[in-house]
């Protein structure tokens, strides 16, 4: 384990931003930006401190206090280390600063990072697991759990170049909580979006989870829209294409009828988990989105 040299300077980064909107290809969503500056005199206890080495260089621990509100508040501190910046030394820096044990794997996988949260873990905890007084108190399991997944979430993107955080628990298992509001489980291969989105979304439509419901929803949007569907189909392509929205999940669909046997698309589309249905078009090479 690259040693972590105590956090001795820390600098505290307030600030407000409102959730992104729809967000267009290759777009990284979720983002903030700065809006205010001031100094922060806490000193929290080291990891692994070793005062004689300096740190040679600086990491950006983001702890996120926004609790499923759209008004963003994520106040951000210096954390200073020796070597190649690893994702564990931001889980030992965030442990280290707000008292909360953020035990979990992390790794950087084919689409993101692969976040795998151990068992004795403060997520999996009670109130009595959770420290009082100071900056980081909470009083209710679910504001702590949203806090510890927010955090590790921006505190990972904000360091390293990666676009999208994947969350398992213990070993690999589908992330999941007895209650939480407003959502208690997180699928495999879909990437956490921070609880803005979550409470956002609490109206029980919920994510399409596979290209069945996308399909549905496609034959549904294009009626909709007027598309005359008698004699028509909608067929999965499961190699559309290599096009992100928003890092989103996806499924691409082709349009269009003719005889038996002779099928002629007509059109390309997608549909991401997140309800957002894309056209491909040909005079632009682009996607473009509906609504």
């Amino acid at each position: 384990m690259k040693k972590i040299v105590a956090l001795i300077m820390i600098t505290m980064l307030l600030f407000l931003a409102a959730c992104n909107g729809n967000s267009a290809p290759r777009e990284r969503r979720n983002t903030a930006e700065p809006t205010q500056r001031q100094a922060a005199t806490l000193s929290p206890a080291p990891v692994e401190a070793d005062d004689s080495d300096e740190p040679e260089n600086i990491a950006t621990l983001c702890v996120d206090f926004s609790g499923g509100n759209p008004d963003l508040d994520i106040r951000q501190y210096e954390l200073g280390y020796s070597g190649e910046l690893t994702p564990d030394m931001l889980v030992e820096g965030l442990t280290a600063l707000t008292g909360l044990d953020f035990a979990a794997d992390a790794v950087v996988a084919q689409m993101g990072f692969s976040v795998d949260w151990k068992n004795d873990s403060s997520l999996f905890g009670g109130l009595e697991d959770v420290p009082q007084g100071g900056e980081f108190e909470f009083y209710d399991v679910d504001s702590t759990r949203w806090f510890m997944m927010d955090s590790l979430y921006r505190t990972l993107l904000e360091n390293f170049d990666e676009d999208a955080v994947y969350y398992t628990m213990d070993g690999g298992m589908e992330l999941a909580f007895d209650d939480l509001y407003p959502v208690n489980v997180f699928p495999m291969g879909i990437p956490y979006e921070g609880s803005p989105f979550y409470f956002n979304h609490a109206d029980g439509r919920g994510h399409l989870y596979d290209a069945f419901e996308a399909a549905d929803y496609l034959i549904e949007t294009l009626t909709a829209a007027g598309y005359n569907m008698t004699g028509t189909a909608v067929i999965e392509d499961e190699d559309g294409g290599d096009a992100w929205f928003g890092n989103m999940a996806v499924w691409y669909f082709s349009w269009g009828g003719g005889e038996p046997g002779q099928y002629t698309a007509e059109g390309y589309f997608a549909v991401t988990y997140d309800w957002e249905v894309w056209q491909y078009d040909t005079a632009s090479d682009e996607w473009l989105m509906w609504g």
